[in-house]
């Protein structure tokens, strides 16, 4: 049960590391401003408090 903090962090890594790669993807595919901001915000609030 020691672990399971580490794989919650792995887990929780790569999710932010998957949303970050397609906000990036998304943002060169359609350089829309209002999107970047949209992406940042949700990413933002994805954040632990």
């Amino acid at each position: 049960m020691k672990n399971r903090p580490v794989k919650l962090m792995i887990v929780c890594a790569s999710a932010l590391a998957a949303l970050l790669v397609a906000g990036i993807e998304a943002e060169a595919a359609n350089p829309d401003p209002a999107a970047a901001d949209a992406a940042r915000d949700l990413l933002i609030a994805s954040l632990p408090a």
